[in-house]
């Protein structure tokens, strides 16, 4: 089965024959109609002559067209992927933001920590963003840059890397809490 890419090619490889041999004939026929002996057979032929550089012309801006439509698409199609790129930083950057801003809660949680919780969110913001710029940040696990974050921002480990129970998820038996990866 022929793809997209080779149809269009074979199309655009088809109409250019079509141009360059509509483009020859409409030359011969000017010859002949320039050479003609008679008015009659000139206007025949100058009509002729009027058909095919018409059908010439229509070629040539068909594949103008053409050609503009794929640049377009390509354009489309190379903004969407950046778009989408964008959309996945921007997720997992906020995914790793709030895990990381809950240890900095559980660290810095009395009243009189604010300024120091602002201060460390202010820090985690700019080694966020400098985290996003790496290649790799997409394929690094989540739980891989909490823990260098948190780490960077002094912050205990523990808890980290751990599961946090979640009061509402807790089993109404009084068994084993189910475990949340919020």
């Amino acid at each position: 089965m022929l793809s997209v890419s080779d149809i269009a090619a074979e199309m655009d490889e088809g109409l250019g024959a079509l141009f360059r041999d509509g483009l020859e004939l409409a030359a011969r026929v000017k010859a002949d109609a320039m050479e003609a002996e008679t008015a009659g057979e000139r206007a025949r032929l100058a009509l002729s002559f009027h058909r095919i550089a018409r059908s010439v012309r229509q070629t040539a801006a068909l594949r103008l067209k053409i050609a503009a439509e794929a640049a377009r698409s390509g354009r489309e199609a190379a903004a969407e992927g950046v778009e989408r790129q964008a959309a996945r930083v921007a997720g997992r950057k906020a995914q790793v933001r709030a895990q990381v801003q809950r240890l900095i809660w559980r660290e810095h949680e009395a009243p009189d920590d604010e300024t120091l919780r602002e201060e460390t969110t202010e820090d985690l913001d700019a080694l966020l963003e400098i985290e996003v710029q790496d290649e790799a940040f997409l394929d690094t696990a989540p739980e891989a840059l909490v823990a260098r974050l948190a780490e960077q921002l002094g912050l205990a480990e523990e808890g980290a890397d751990a599961p946090q129970a979640d009061d509402a998820a807790a089993s109404p038996e009084g068994g084993e809490p189910r475990w949340s990866s919020a």
